[in-house]
């Protein structure tokens, strides 16, 4: 794909096997990837790298996906996030949403659900 920018995408799961299935669909793509197995970890990279989008497992070792969320949606430059979760009910799921999530999505889920979702966030060319 050709881009002006590339952007950036913060891959944040404990499951190694997860974040790397993950990284390499997108990775095919185009996208930049970084990778995050915990929660702090992934605060400590949103304030050091400017990140397009997090794609955010909810359950998480350290601190949860949603504690995360919401400390990122409150930094100096906003990211879009995609949660993720095996895990996910209609509270969570709508809890989530209601805290600036643009998608949640249940896993396991298929190569081109992801690509369709992460292109949807980046339609139009919109970095945020």
């Amino acid at each position: 794909m050709n881009r002006k920018e590339i952007e950036k995408i913060l891959i944040v799961d404990d499951d190694k096997d997860w974040r790397e299935t993950i990284g390499d669909i997108l990775k095919k793509q185009g996208y930049k990837i970084l990778f995050a197995k915990n929660g702090r970890t992934s605060l400590k990279i949103l304030k050091k790298e400017n990140i397009d989008l997090i794609i955010l497992d909810l359950r998480l070792p350290d601190i949860s996906g949603m504690e995360v969320l919401e400390k990122a949606k409150n930094m100096l430059n906003p990211v879009k996030v995609i949660m993720i979760s095996a895990y996910g009910n209609k509270t969570i799921k709508k809890r989530a949403k209601g805290a600036g999530v643009l998608e949640f999505m249940d896993k396991p889920f298929s190569e081109k659900r992801l690509s369709a979702i992460v292109m949807k966030a980046f339609k139009n060319g919109e970095k945020r």
